[in-house]
C-alpha cells in the first residue's frame, strides 16, 4: 500500500508540472504564426499525441482498481449471492420483451457487465441468454458495428435462441445487403426470433419501404423449423401489401413485397412459428404462417388504404390456431362475399386471454366478435366505441353478446375521439360484473354525463383499478363512482389527462389533483412513460405511487 501512495503522490506531482508545461508553451505560442513547421507548434502537436496514450494508461488503471474494489462483498453484497442468482438477476436487467416500437441497444448491455469485476465477467460470459438478443438498427454507417457486435453476441449464445431486431431507416445499397447477407449468413441457423421494422414510429413522413432487403437476407438463411416468433412492421407503407416469393410475381419491380426464395421455403420457416405480428404488410391469408398460433396481430397503422379480410377468412385462421392466447387485430373485417361456408358458429378459444380490438372500427365488431367463443380463462378485452350519449347505449348488441359467453376481468375502452361523452349509467349497468380492471381512454367525465345516474346501489362489485389516459375528468364524478364500486386503485398518465375547476374549465393534473384523488382511493398512480393502456398492469410498466416515499 506504501507504494501504491507513494507512486499517487509523484503523479499527482508529476501532473502538476506537467498541466504548468503546458500552460506555459501555449502563452508562448503565437497563433498568427504561419510557420506550419514551427518548433512550439511542433511540440503541442507531438503532445496531444502523448496525452492521448495517458488516457489510455488512466483508464487501464481505474479499469484495474475498479475491478478489485467491485469484487469486495463488503462493497457490492451482490456479489456475494450464488452465481445462478446473479445470472438471473442480469437477466432481469435486460429481459427480453417483444415491442413493435424501434428501440437503440441498451448502452453497453451486456458488455458493462463483463468490466465490472472477475467474478461478474465469470457470470456474464457463461449466461448464453445474456447474449441471445441482437440489435441492429441501421440508421447510420454504425450500422457496421453493430453488425459486428450482433456477431460477438450470437458466438456467445446457444443454438436455436438467438432474438434478431433489424430496423431500417431510409438506408440502402449495395455494400449495406452484402454485409446484410453475410451477418445473416452466419446467425441464420441459431434464429428463434426475428423482427424487421421498416422507419420509426416516432418520426412524420413517409419513406420507402426498406423491409425487402431485410426479407432477403435474414429468410434464405432460417432453418425451417427454428423460427417461433416473427415480427414484420412498416411504419412509412405507400399501401398495405401482401409478402409472397418473387417467384409468383409477374414484375420483380412492382406490386408487392417480395422475398427472393421459393414459396414453399417460405411456408417451410413460416410453418412452424407459434406467435406473429405484422403492421401494413402481411402473408396471404391462405399461408400457414397463420396455423398453430399462440400470439396473433394485424394491424394496420397511418393513412394508407386499410387491407381487408372476410370474415370467413378470420374464421379459418381462428379455427387453425386453437390454442391462441392473445388476439390483436386492427384491420378491416368484412363480411364474408360468399355463403358456401356456415360461419354463424362461433370457434371455441380455450387458452384465449387478450382480445385488442382498439385499433378496430366499431362498425367491424359484428363481423369479427360474434367469431370467437373464449374459454374459462379470464379476459383482458380492449375496444373502441361509436359516439355515445347518456341515452344511447355505450356498447353495440354484439359487444354485449360477447361479454355473456366470455369471462372479462378487463376491460379498456377508448372513445372515438378526445371530447367523446362518457355515460358513467351505462358503462356501471353494461360492463360485465366480473370486471376488476377499467380503462378508459379519449372520454370527459364530467357531472353533465353523471348527472342521470343515481349513485344509490352498488355496482361492479369486482372492480379494482380504474385506468385514464387522455381524459378530462371530474373530482366528485370519480368521488361518485368511488362510493359504488370498490376502486382502490386509480392510475394516470398525468401529461394527458385534465380535470374540471369550479369555473367548469379545465387544467392539467397537478399535484393538488392526486392529493384529492388519494384522499377518494386508497392507492393513486402516475404512469412513468407513456404505454398501451392494456400494458398498465403489468410488471413492466414504470410507476410511481403518490404520496408515498
Amino acid at each position: 500500500m506504501e507504494e501504491l501512495l507513494e507512486a499517487s503522490r509523484l503523479l499527482r506531482s508529476c501532473l502538476d508540472r506537467y498541466i504548468g508545461a503546458c500552460s506555459a508553451i501555449t502563452l508562448s505560442y503565437n497563433p498568427a504564426d504561419k510557420d506550419i513547421n514551427s518548433p512550439v507548434l511542433n511540440a503541442i502537436t507531438n503532445e496531444l499525441r502523448i496525452v492521448a496514450d495517458y488516457e489510455r494508461d488512466a483508464r487501464n488503471a481505474k479499469s484495474i482498481l475498479a475491478r478489485s474494489r467491485n469484487s469486495s462483498q463488503a462493497v457490492v453484497p451482490m456479489s456475494a449471492l450464488p452465481a445462478e442468482v446473479l445470472e438471473r438477476i442480469f437477466q432481469l436487467a435486460d429481459d427480453i420483451q417483444y415491442n413493435m416500437n424501434v428501440k437503440l441497444p441498451s448502452p453497453m448491455f451486456p458488455e458493462a457487465l463483463s468490466h465490472v469485476c472477475a467474478r461478474w465477467r465469470q457470470v456474464a460470459l457463461s449466461s448464453h441468454r445474456l447474449w441471445s438478443r441482437i440489435d441492429v438498427p441501421i440508421f447510420s454507417q454504425s450500422y457496421k458495428w453493430l453488425l459486428l457486435r450482433g456477431k460477438t453476441f450470437a458466438s456467445r449464445a446457444t443454438e436455436l435462441d438467438l432474438h434478431i431486431f433489424m430496423t431500417n431507416d431510409e438506408m440502402e445499397g449495395g455494400s449495406l445487403y452484402s454485409r446484410l447477407d453475410r451477418f445473416c449468413a452466419g446467425v441464420g441457423s441459431k434464429l428463434r426470433a426475428l423482427q424487421l421494422t421498416n422507419g420509426v414510429k416516432a418520426r412524420d413522413g413517409l419513406g420507402a419501404s426498406m423491409l425487402t432487403p431485410l426479407l432477403n437476407a435474414s429468410f434464405k438463411y432460417i432453418e425451417p423449423g427454428a423460427l417461433d416468433h416473427i415480427a414484420l412492421i412498416d411504419h412509412y407503407p405507400a399501401q398495405p401489401e401482401f409478402i409472397r416469393s418473387s417467384d409468383t410475381l409477374s414484375s420483380r419491380w412492382y406490386g408487392p413485397i417480395s422475398i427472393d426464395i421459393p414459396q414453399r421455403q417460405i411456408d417451410d420457416v413460416l410453418g412452424p412459428i407459434r406467435s406473429l405480428w405484422m403492421e401494413n404488410h402481411f402473408f396471404p391469408w391462405k399461408s400457414p404462417a397463420y396455423h398453430g398460433l399462440v400470439d396473433l396481430r394485424l394491424l394496420t397503422s397511418g393513412e394508407a388504404r386499410p387491407i381487408s379480410i372476410e370474415s370467413a377468412q378470420l374464421r379459418n385462421i381462428l379455427s387453425a390456431c386453437p390454442k391462441l392466447r392473445t388476439f390483436h387485430c386492427g384491420i378491416e373485417v368484412v363480411d364474408t362475399k360468399t355463403v358456401a361456408q356456415d360461419i354463424s358458429k362461433p370457434v371455441y378459444l380455450a387458452e384465449l386471454e387478450y382480445i385488442h380490438l382498439r385499433r378496430m372500427n366499431p362498425d367491424q365488431h359484428q363481423y369479427l366478435l360474434p367469431l370467437i367463443l373464449p374459454g374459462p380463462k379470464p379476459i383482458s378485452l380492449s375496444i373502441q366505441v361509436a359516439k355515445p350519449s347518456p341515452t344511447e347505449e355505450l356498447f353495440s348488441t354484439t359487444v354485449l353478446d360477447f361479454f355473456t359467453r366470455s369471462n372479462v376481468v378487463a376491460l379498456y375502452i377508448k372513445g372515438h375521439c378526445y371530447t367523446a361523452s362518457l355515460s358513467l349509467e351505462r358503462l356501471l349497468k353494461d360492463s360485465p360484473p366480473s370486471t376488476r380492471i377499467i380503462g378508459l381512454q379519449s372520454f370527459n367525465i364530467d357531472q353533465e354525463n353523471a348527472r342521470p345516474f343515481s349513485f344509490k346501489q352498488s355496482y361492479l362489485t369486482q372492480l379494482e383499478c380504474l385506468n385514464l389516459t387522455l381524459c378530462t375528468f371530474d373530482i366528485n364524478v370519480l368521488r361518485g363512482m368511488a362510493d359504488v364500486c370498490p376502486i382502490r386503485e386509480i392510475k394516470l398518465f398525468t401529461p394527458e389527462c385534465f380535470v374540471y375547476t369550479v369555473y367548469s374549465s379545465k387544467e392539467r393534473v397537478t399535484s393538488e389533483t392526486l392529493d384529492e384523488l388519494v384522499a377518494i382511493f386508497p392507492i393513486v398512480k402516475s404512469i412513468e412513460k407513456l404505454s398501451p393502456i392494456e400494458e398498465w398492469n403489468s410488471w413492466e410498466t414504470v410507476e410511481w405511487e403518490w404520496g408515498t416515499e
